[in-house]
């Protein structure tokens, strides 16, 4: 979904893709708030791609609208929450006026890790780690 747009509509299509991506991490991914720590799909590493296209109508004209296609990926194999994701993606997206249709594509490689976490959220982790860390009696690092 590579198609070639005006300066004006590039810009257009930018903002939309930034209201995409910050819709996306609005949905919270269930096993992060399993552990008390809420973090979206955008800054688990979940969202792989956004992709804008002009939207096609009834016949192949232009429809007016963008056609939107999300790359995405759980982070392993036995991940229940697809259902739950694509839901949530739908209700938010296709509430975009601009948005004509939606295209959900989920990745099959199962190549996420922890280190595809955003930098902030790595960065919480760890100090949330360090925290509890030294709560443990013995440990170097409580005293």
């Amino acid at each position: 979904m590579s198609t070639p747009v005006s300066p004006g509509a590039a810009a257009g299509t930018a903002e939309l893709e930034q209201r995409i991506r910050a819709l996306a991490n609005e949905i919270v991914d269930p096993c992060s708030a399993a552990t008390a720590f809420q973090v979206g799909l955008v800054d688990m590493g979940m969202l792989l791609g956004v992709e804008l296209a002009p939207g096609v109508g009834e016949h192949g004209r232009d429809g007016g609208g963008v056609a939107v296609r999300l790359r995405l990926r759980t982070t392993g194999p036995g991940c229940l929450y697809v259902v739950y994701f694509e839901r949530e993606l739908r209700a938010r997206i296709e509430a975009l006026p601009e948005v004509a249709t939606l295209e959900l594509a989920w990745d099959d490689a199962f190549d996420w890790s922890p280190d595809d976490l955003a930098p902030h959220v790595q960065a919480e982790l760890a100090e949330r780690r360090r925290r509890l860390i030294a709560t443990i009696p013995g440990s170097r690092r409580s005293a």
